[in-house]
């Protein structure tokens, strides 16, 4: 997936999962990119205060690091389409000076 296809990454601040049941990509703290739709919460990473400074959940069962950032996919109305944003400048100006206009063609 191209970086288009994506919103801007967000600091997450590990108060949960901001993010349950949408397709996101997060960024641990040690750099390990993970991808797809997290479910039920999104798991331990998301909630700093079950971790411990090491990255171990509180239970001392070995979890991935803090998730630090997080961006979400864009819906396919997101993107931009800047032919369509052209096409309607055009006419705009038809229909403002349509005389004038159709003397280009």
């Amino acid at each position: 997936m191209s970086d288009t296809e994506w919103g801007p990454w967000l600091a997450h601040d590990g108060k949960g999962c901001p993010c349950s049941g949408k397709y996101c990509q997060a960024l641990t703290s040690t750099g390990h990119r993970l991808e797809g739709v997290p479910q039920g919460g999104g798991g331990r990473s998301w909630y700093w205060t079950s971790l411990d400074e090491s990255g171990w959940s509180t239970d001392g069962t070995r979890i991935f690091r803090p998730i630090v950032q997080y961006r979400l996919r864009k819906d396919k109305g997101q993107e931009k389409d800047t032919r369509t944003e052209k096409g309607m400048d055009i006419l705009k100006k038809i229909v403002a000076k349509p005389q004038k206009e159709l003397e280009k063609v």
